[in-house]
């Protein structure tokens, strides 16, 4: 898939050097978001995964997924603000936090994975899960990288990380298994 930047923007993507790895370093309040539009053509299972440090303040939105067409999509989104690390959607149908604190110098790899019903989210070795509904996964997915769409209106929900690696896996929820194909 072609990754370029969100409508909204602010032409002040970075790339850095942390830790001697490459990585997308993103500023307090401003947009220097990515997306990725129609990486999926639905989102019943997936699985995201972010690589991510935030040394100097708050990650804030490290992901989100625009479920469904965008006059009526609902937003999924990942982020790390007030010492919690938040997977949940807009509309209301599921969410799951974990106690974190706000500053990782150092990277951290989190999982999110929704299986139709569960939403499971995992970071070292502690997981959490909740049930519920999640609407728009019936349609197109875009993701996004460090912001949460294409509007510029979002500001203080962009914070200070840097993102060394994000994969998605639609159709797999990779921390609920159903066949051998997802567990290996």
């Amino acid at each position: 898939r072609i990754l370029s930047t969100a409508a909204a923007n602010a032409g002040r993507s970075e790339t850095a050097d942390h830790c001697g790895h490459p990585v997308l370093q993103l500023r307090t309040e401003v947009n220097g978001g990515f997306v990725v539009p129609d990486i999926a053509p639905e989102a019943d299972r997936f699985t995201l995964a972010v690589i991510y440090a935030a040394p100097e303040a708050e990650a804030r939105t490290l992901l989100s997924l625009r479920l469904g067409p965008a006059d009526s999509a609902n937003l999924f989104f990942l982020s790390h603000t007030d010492g919690l690390l938040v997977a949940k959607d807009r509309a209301g149908g599921v969410g799951v936090e974990l106690p974190l604190p706000n500053r990782q110098p150092d990277f951290r790899l989190v999982i999110v994975s929704w299986d139709k019903t569960r939403l499971l989210l995992k970071t070292g070795s502690i997981q959490a899960e909740s049930r519920g509904k999640l609407d728009g996964v019936q349609g197109p997915v875009d993701l996004f990288i460090g912001c949460r769409g294409h509007r510029k209106g979002l500001t203080k929900t962009l914070g200070n990380a840097r993102i060394a690696d994000v994969v998605f896996w639609p159709g797999r929820a990779l921390l609920a298994p159903r066949g051998v194909e997802d567990a290996d």
